[in-house]
C-alpha cells in the first residue's frame, strides 16, 4: 500500500494562517480607527456635511443619493469616534495594536 506525505495538519496551519491575517487587519483598522478619533473636530464635520448637502443637493440620480448617504454614514461613524472617551480610544489602540503585532509575520 503507497503511503501519501499528506500532511494532517495543513488544514490546521491554513486556518491558522488566515485567523492570524484576519485578527491583524483587525488590529490595524481597530488601532487608526481610535487614533482618528483624537483628530476628528467639529468643525470639519460641520464643514464635510455642508459640503456634502451642496455637491448633491441639485443631483437626484440614484448614484448621487447612494453617495451622499455612504459620506453621511462615514460622518456618522467619524462623529461617534469624536466622542468616544479618551479612556476608549486609548484602550482601542493598545489591543489592536496588540492584535496587530503578535499576528504580524515580520
Amino acid at each position: 500500500m503507497s503511503h501519501n506525505n499528506y500532511n494532517d495538519n495543513s488544514g490546521e496551519d491554513t486556518l491558522r494562517a488566515i485567523s492570524s491575517y484576519i485578527l491583524m487587519w483587525i488590529g490595524i483598522v481597530m488601532c487608526v480607527l481610535c487614533a482618528a478619533g483624537f483628530f476628528v473636530s467639529t468643525d470639519w464635520l460641520l464643514t464635510q456635511a455642508i459640503n456634502a448637502s451642496s455637491e448633491f443637493q441639485n443631483n437626484d440620480s440614484d448614484a448621487a443619493n447612494l453617495l451622499f448617504k455612504i459620506e453621511m454614514i462615514m460622518l456618522d461613524v467619524a462623529l461617534w469616534l469624536k466622542n468616544l472617551p479618551v479612556a476608549t480610544k486609548v484602550i482601542g489602540i493598545i489591543v489592536g495594536g496588540l492584535l496587530w503585532f503578535s499576528n504580524s509575520d515580520d
